[in-house]
């Protein structure tokens, strides 16, 4: 039970984690190419993707773990 109430928790950290990782790596690469805003939007991108990728696979095991009990 408190497997699934922590995992339940951490589910929306993982999506914030995923923008915010994607947009300071676009950003950086910014920085280092001088391409401002493309790589930031990019990253961003990915960013959302990963994080939305991370809320799945999340609420697939807690929908898995559900139906055992």
């Amino acid at each position: 039970m408190f497997d699934a109430l922590s995992r339940a928790s951490v589910m929306g950290l993982h999506l914030i984690s995923g923008i915010i990782v994607g947009s300071g790596l676009g950003y950086a690469c910014d920085r280092w190419l001088e391409t401002f805003p493309w790589c930031s939007a990019i990253g961003f991108v990915f960013g959302v993707a990963a994080g939305f990728r991370n809320l799945w696979i999340d609420a697939k095991y807690l929908i898995r773990n559900i139906d055992k009990k």
